[in-house]
């Protein structure tokens, strides 16, 4: 991997927690907005930095915001970008 990926790899790591907090943040408010923001975010970055399934989590969980899943339903499908989301934070 180039090092020049690789730091902003490391960076994104990094964000990983801030981006947890923030979808957590979102959803606790019942901000569909927020969450659908945040995935749409995400969806566009986890597979550019070599994280591929946090783009898939957060597209599933976009999609779902943009069509007017209820927040429980949205709860549900992050619990799988939030767990992907911990995973990349503690470097693992």
């Amino acid at each position: 991997m180039d090092e020049q990926f690789e730091l902003l790899r490391r960076r994104y790591q990094k964000r990983a927690g801030e981006q947890i907090l923030a979808l957590n943040g979102a959803l606790a408010a019942g901000d569909c907005g927020g969450a659908e923001n945040i995935a749409h975010r995400l969806a566009g970055s986890g597979a550019s930095f070599g994280f591929p399934q946090v783009s898939q989590f957060a597209e599933r969980l976009e999609l779902a915001a943009n069509t007017g899943a209820d927040m429980a339903n949205l709860r549900r499908l992050a619990e799988p970008l939030l767990a992907e989301l911990r995973r990349i934070a503690q470097g693992v």
